[in-house]
């Protein structure tokens, strides 16, 4: 755990509030003690109201800023200061893309963010309406070097990327389903970027995240950008996603991490959400191979029931596609059938996954005539065995006595 220096005996020293270099010093001397960190980021959020370059150019200011964040994160006063320094900072544009364009910058301004405060507690709104508006300014620097959505920023993944690479990491952003939201709400609202260059910015993230934490958190603000009821000129950021490629991004990031169960199990929900009732989804899951993907995750984690369970759900909607879109994502109902019986075989005691499973057999063979490959391999006994096992299942019960009849083996 971070641990603060002990500070010097005495009484706290007196520091020239002018002086970069002296307020600094005095952020490093007294980081234990949150009165005098208080004074030290007033003192710094002042000069860099003054001249930014000067608090941007110290090579100590920023980072010790985020350590005091850290030290005294249940600190108000803290916590508003040090928000009103880094936004008086970014300010300046070249400051705010060379210097101010950081995960770790973005991570502390997340987590003030994510606190959604009691508009009573006036410091802790302070704090979290500077931690916005620092986002803002930070974004708005990409904004003036990128004339549309298509072009490159100029320092690296640029702002909003490494915003969003940020929020993948933030578990505290992106569990709670309104902090994205609100985000981007705030920033479409205020006009310092619109839906399009989000989206796209969000999928270049997406192809920069190499952990498995990092490809949970992106897979889950997908699902949730994808799900969200979007409002006013935010509407269009759904379809906006998967036009930019994000499926591509969601297919692709799955693909590098195969044997990570809960990367899998989000990415199978989150290509879910994306192609939904859009046509142009379903064209890119299909070409972004959706269903090998669904496979080869049902087949690697066959201990998983949740997994187990969408997997099962997703694949039967297969049934209902074109040809075409059948061909395209080279789908086949005989590799789904066996996997759906070996999730059945596998989970006998879980209720949902019976009935996911109960479901699809229904669809295979009224909606695809594959009454035999049902039947094949004991396929009659895995419908009696749920029939037994979840006696108090109407649903089971109405579902399995019917396949038994289409089986002709009730």
């Amino acid at each position: 755990p971070l641990q603060a220096a002990n500070p010097p005996p005495g009484e706290p020293q007196a520091f020239n509030r002018d002086d970069v270099a002296a307020v600094v010093t005095h952020m490093c001397s007294y980081e234990a003690v949150a009165v005098e960190s208080k004074k030290a980021l007033r003192a710094l959020s002042s000069l860099a109201y003054k001249d930014a370059s000067s608090v941007g150019g110290h090579e100590r200011a920023l980072q010790q800023l985020l350590r005091l964040l850290a030290l005294h994160s249940e600190d108000a006063g803290v916590r508003q200061w040090a928000m009103k320094a880094i936004s008086n900072m970014a300010f300046d544009k070249a400051l705010a893309l060379r210097k101010l364009c950081d995960v770790a910058v973005f991570s502390a301004l997340l987590a003030v963010f994510a606190r959604s405060p009691d508009p009573k507690d006036k410091v802790s709104q302070d704090a979290y309406l500077g931690a916005g508006e620092a986002v803002a300014r930070i974004v708005d620097a990409e904004k003036t070097h990128v004339e549309s959505g298509s072009k490159e920023p100029v320092a690296g993944a640029g702002p909003l990327a490494t915003l969003f690479i940020a929020v993948s990491f933030s578990e505290p952003a992106w569990k709670d389903k309104d902090v994205v939201p609100k985000l981007i709400n705030q920033l479409v609202a205020n006009e310092v970027v619109p839906t399009g260059l989000i989206a796209e910015r969000f999928v270049v993230a997406g192809s920069a995240v190499a952990a498995p934490e990092g490809g949970v958190g992106w897979l889950s603000v997908s699902k949730m950008m994808a799900a969200y009821a979007w409002e006013g000129d935010c509407q269009p950021l759904p379809a906006e996603v998967v036009k930019y490629g994000g499926i591509t991004s969601a297919a692709r990031l799955m693909e590098r991490m195969p044997g990570e169960a809960a990367v899998q199990l989000v990415g199978l929900e989150a290509l879910s959400a994306l192609v939904g009732t859009r046509i142009e989804g379903l064209e890119a899951f299909a070409e972004n191979g959706g269903i090998r993907l669904i496979e080869a995750a049902m087949g690697a984690h066959t201990g998983e029931v949740l997994l187990q369970t969408k997997g099962i759900r997703a694949l039967a909607s297969g049934v209902l596609w074109s040809e075409a879109i059948q061909r395209k994502a080279s789908y086949e109902a005989s590799r789904a059938i066996a996997l759906t019986k070996a999730g059945m075989d596998r989970h006998k005691s879980d209720q949902e996954l019976q009935q996911a499973a109960l479901e699809a057999l229904d669809k295979y063979i009224n909606k695809a005539g594959r009454k035999q490959e049902v039947a094949a391999d004991g396929g009659d006994a895995l419908v009696k065995s749920a029939l037994s096992m979840h006696s108090g299942a109407p649903q089971i019960q109405k579902l399995g006595l019917h396949i038994l009849n289409l089986l002709g083996a009730a």
